[in-house]
């Protein structure tokens, strides 16, 4: 929770704005319960105003060490915060499986549009029955009888031969 080394009180000194004065505040109300009242990590708390040297830190990080109530909460703490993480990186796994899935069903899909060849009648749900007028790549072109020329990606092209 707190790390001496990365401590924004002494690297920025008066350009402190007032919501992290007020998480300063709250870490140390938080902290001071776990420090031994004649400890001289107390005394610097006490005594500092809010602003402390990388010093100082040290000694009540090491106060606060030696507390095995405080060393168990932040157990928990950290533990709480890698269950998340495990959780976000378990989800980016999940979307990444589900993303090559779909590139592989799309694949599928495309390749079996290599049958069709330009002047074969196919059949679709919503447009109809329809002639192929031209193949290339993604799409295959078909002059639909009611609905006219459609352009359809092959991936989601739902045709049939007829």
């Amino acid at each position: 929770m707190m790390n001496p080394t990365v401590n924004y009180m002494s690297s920025i000194g008066e350009y402190v704005d007032s919501n992290a004065q007020q998480l300063a505040d709250y870490v140390i109300r938080e902290i001071v319960g776990y420090l031994p009242e004649d400890s001289l990590a107390m005394k610097i708390i006490r005594s500092t105003c809010g602003r402390f040297t990388d010093k100082q830190l040290w000694v009540v990080a090491y106060e606060l060490q030696k507390n095995a109530e405080y060393c168990a909460q932040l157990d928990k703490t950290n533990a709480e915060i890698e269950q998340r993480e495990a959780m976000k990186r378990e989800a980016r796994r999940i979307k990444r499986q589900k993303k090559a899935e779909t590139k592989k069903a799309i694949a599928e899909k495309v390749e079996g549009c290599k049958d069709f060849q330009v002047g074969d009648t196919v059949y679709h749900n919503k447009f109809g029955e329809g002639t192929i007028t031209g193949i290339d790549e993604k799409t295959i072109t078909v002059n639909f009888n009611e609905v006219g020329e459609k352009r359809l990606l092959k991936a989601f092209a739902q045709i049939v031969k007829k």
